[in-house]
């Protein structure tokens, strides 16, 4: 599974991957970590069903998406507080 790491330091966003790659074959799906604090993935409009929820768990953050259907590439953003948003993007293949 497709795993990215957001940092939210000095009031911006980053990622370790800003596109990562997500198999529709083998129905992956994509989690995003933060050890930093809360942060909130957006999906863009119509383009996925809904945005995941993130939860806390021992001071590290997450949330989960997919299984995939459609090749496509998706943007998203992300959005924590207090911090400048980021926009990456996942590509769905077969």
């Amino acid at each position: 599974m497709p795993s990215v790491t957001v940092s939210t330091q000095n009031k911006k966003i980053s990622v370790n991957q800003d596109k990562v790659g997500v198999s529709i074959k083998n129905a992956e799906r994509v989690t995003w970590t933060c050890s930093d604090g809360d942060f909130q993935i957006d999906f863009q409009s119509g383009i996925h069903p809904a945005n995941p929820r993130t939860t806390e768990s021992g001071g590290v953050w997450q949330a989960t998406s997919g299984p995939f259907t459609t090749k496509t590439t998706i943007k998203y953003g992300i959005t924590a507080p207090g911090c400048d948003p980021l926009d990456p993007e996942i590509e769905v293949f077969p």
